[in-house]
């Protein structure tokens, strides 16, 4: 019975390993530029690895961005490319309503 209890615990071990490298995020490094923006634009949001130890979320378009966002032109390496242009990341916008009393 302990046997049966071990195989199931390494099966079980896996099968999370390998599901987990299924949803890994796709680098850009490892793409070309037209492969980065062919798949960003059919996906609408992708959050894709850009370095070793950096990652961005990439839109196709402005309706992707949250309310208080706005979009602004993207770069990233691709594998053919050391700045690919693929469409819009979201970023805060810089929100000052008083700006213009106070000049």
């Amino acid at each position: 019975m302990q046997r049966a209890t071990f195989v199931a615990v390494v099966a079980a071990i896996v099968t999370a390993f390998s599901a987990s490298a299924a949803y890994a995020r796709p680098d850009t490094r490892s793409m070309t530029c037209a492969g980065v923006q062919s798949f960003v634009n059919q996906r609408g949001a992708v959050v894709m690895t850009t370095g070793q130890n950096t990652f961005e979320r990439l839109v196709s378009s402005a309706r992707f961005c949250q309310v208080a966002e706005g979009p602004t032109i993207a770069r990233v390496q691709s594998s053919d490319r050391r700045n690919c242009t693929v469409r819009w990341k979201c970023e805060v916008r810089d929100f000052r309503p008083f700006d213009s009393i106070f000049d």
